[in-house]
């Protein structure tokens, strides 16, 4: 007997994520960012996050916009794809269209969210630190090994959703 495509989890799964996508391109694409006002709030809340933590493991460091320098000295800058909120969507956009409680969706989005934002200040220290110490390394971790570890965070977050919350798989 054939299933019925109305009723197959994987076209409903398909079906809200094409939805939420649509909702997030109006979202942002045609009013957030023309706006800039989350962007440029973001931006600052990563640097200033970032210049704290670095002055707290012991860093001169301090910011000018969206620019982090160590000792006086220009280290890095925070550009809006870097302040999280691209990530932040796609966490809860993943966490929204999996079946799961909505009670345990209302915390785990916002919870998910402050620890991807504090993986995202660790990153910008790291990449301070690794800009100051090691700069012609910078542009390979920068573009590949601390986005993977970010996107692995992430990967994770949604595992222990999927795992804990969803009800696809049999808790023993």
């Amino acid at each position: 007997m054939k299933k019925d495509l109305k009723s197959s989890p994987i076209l409903i799964l398909l079906i809200k994520s094409l939805v939420l996508f649509a909702l997030w391109y109006v979202g942002y694409e045609l009013w957030l960012a023309p706006d800039k006002r989350l962007d440029i709030f973001l931006n600052d809340l990563v640097v200033q996050s970032s210049t704290f933590v670095l002055q707290k493991i012991g860093f001169a460091a301090t910011f000018l916009e969206n620019n982090i320098y160590i000792a006086n000295k220009f280290t890095i800058s925070v550009g809006t794809p870097c302040n999280g909120l691209v990530l932040f969507a796609l966490f809860a956009g993943f966490v929204l269209v999996m079946p799961g409680n909505i009670l345990h969706k209302l915390w785990f989005m916002p919870a998910g969210i402050v620890l991807i934002f504090c993986i995202n200040v660790v990153r910008v220290v790291a990449l301070a630190v690794n800009a100051q110490y090691s700069p012609t390394t910078f542009d390979f971790n920068h573009r590949y090994v601390y986005q993977i570890a970010v996107y692995l965070f992430i990967f994770l977050l949604w595992q222990f959703w999927v795992r804990r919350f969803s009800g696809l798989v049999a808790t023993k």
